[in-house]
């Protein structure tokens, strides 16, 4: 069971240069992080939550959209340094956002579970998805896709041990313009731990999301039909994961 968790957000308003992304005006983008935020800080079960935003932006807005009784469960920071890697994609810079959130984050230090989500988007099952994590045993949880080769980045929970053992180290071979993406450097990381003996678990809950992609700037915010139809081959293949 992981109580020690932390909700990492991470962010980039505005991402200047980085190549394969659509959605890429900063005041489209800022609003995405500011509804998502409060969908997130709505979630009584998320006891902390960080925001890292690396392209240095300004988060006055997003500090004031916190209601002042739910301030004390947010921590933001802010760092720079997007730019510098805008010609490798947003894989490779949010893998080093997550590094510099680990290691200035006074929440992420006390904390032994880390739960990543791209900042931008929500879930409509949050609580559902958290209280799943919060009762698993696990060194990382994902969702693992094209015959383990490709794990969901958008959301996984892992030990701190995990990305600095497995996830970290493997932050150079991403590369967007080489079709090296952050899911893949994901699913190796796992890989690696299994190997190692460390325990992967799928999602006991499919997330169900609701936002606007940044890489294809569409709607990602599921139908209940949609939704139904993906969250029942998500139980087939748990079963199929047991056996």
């Amino acid at each position: 069971m992981n109580n020690g968790m932390t909700i990492l957000l991470t962010a980039t308003i505005n991402p200047g240069n980085t190549i394969m992304m659509m959605r890429k005006d900063p005041v489209e983008r800022m609003n995405d992080y500011e509804k998502a935020l409060c969908e997130w800080v709505r979630v009584s079960h998320v006891a902390t939550i960080v925001f890292c935003e690396n392209s240095g932006a300004d988060l006055t807005n997003l500090k004031r959209a916190v209601s002042p009784d739910a301030a004390s469960r947010v921590e933001f920071l802010s760092v720079s340094g997007a730019e510098a890697g805008s010609a490798k994609g947003k894989g490779y810079c949010e893998l080093g956002t997550i590094d510099l959130a680990i290691q200035n984050s006074s929440f992420i230090d006390k904390s032994d579970v880390i739960v990543k989500c791209t900042g931008r988007l929500s879930l409509e099952n949050t609580i559902r998805v958290i209280e799943q994590i919060r009762c698993s045993s696990f060194d990382v949880m994902c969702t693992l896709r094209n015959y383990l080769s490709f794990a969901d980045s958008r959301i996984f929970a892992a030990t701190k041990e995990f990305y600095a053992q497995y996830l970290m180290p493997l932050r150079e071979i991403v590369d967007d313009s080489k079709e090296v993406y952050f899911e893949h450097a994901l699913a190796a990381a796992v890989g690696g731990a299994l190997r190692d003996r460390k325990r992967w678990r799928p999602f006991p809950v499919l997330p169900r999301w609701q936002g606007i992609s940044g890489t294809h700037g569409r709607s990602i915010t599921e139908s209940a039909a949609t939704y139904a139809r993906r969250a029942l081959y998500h139980r087939i293949s748990l079963a199929v994961y047991k056996r």
